[in-house]
C-alpha cells in the first residue's frame, strides 16, 4: 500500500463502477463480460497476482477479471515462436517501443499497437 492511496478493495471499486458507467461495455448477471475482454501480456496479474491479493485480503473480484487474452499466446499461435515479452514482439512484427518498458501507461500502448498490427495481418483474437 502507498499511503493516502487507494486500497486494492477501493481500486476494484472504481474499475467496477467505471465500467458499469460505460453502456457500451455489457456484463451478464454474474458479471461476466459479454463484448470485452482484457487484454494482458501474460497470465501472471489476472492468473495469479489478482487471486491471490484478493484471498490475502478476503475481497471478492468481479467475474470479468478472470477472462482475458494473453497477446503472447496469440502471438505464437500466429508466428510459430513464443515471445519472450513485448519488446521481442515489437521487433518482429517491426515495430518501435513506445516510451519506456514497463511503464504502464507505455505498456500498455505498445500492446495495444501489437495487437492493432496483428488483427491487420488477419489474426482473430480468442479468450486465452
Amino acid at each position: 500500500m502507498i499511503n493516502g492511496k487507494p486500497n486494492i478493495t477501493e481500486c476494484l471499486n472504481v474499475v467496477d463502477e467505471w465500467i458499469k458507467s460505460k453502456n457500451d461495455l455489457k456484463l451478464d448477471a454474474e458479471n461476466n463480460p459479454i463484448n470485452f475482454i482484457f487484454l494482458t501480456c501474460g497470465d501472471w496479474d489476472l492468473k495469479t497476482m489478482l487471486p491471490s491479493q484478493c484471498k490475502y485480503f478476503n475481497i471478492n473480484y468481479s467475474n470479468y477479471f478472470k477472462n482475458w487474452i494473453n497477446i503472447k499466446k496469440s502471438f505464437a499461435q500466429m508466428t510459430g515462436h513464443f515471445p519472450k515479452g513485448m519488446p521481442d514482439m515489437l521487433k518482429m512484427l517491426n515495430l518501435t517501443l513506445d516510451g519506456r518498458h514497463h511503464s504502464g501507461i507505455d505498456d500498455c500502448k505498445n500492446i495495444a499497437k501489437i495487437a492493432r498490427e496483428m488483427a491487420s495481418r488477419g489474426f482473430i483474437f480468442e479468450k486465452t
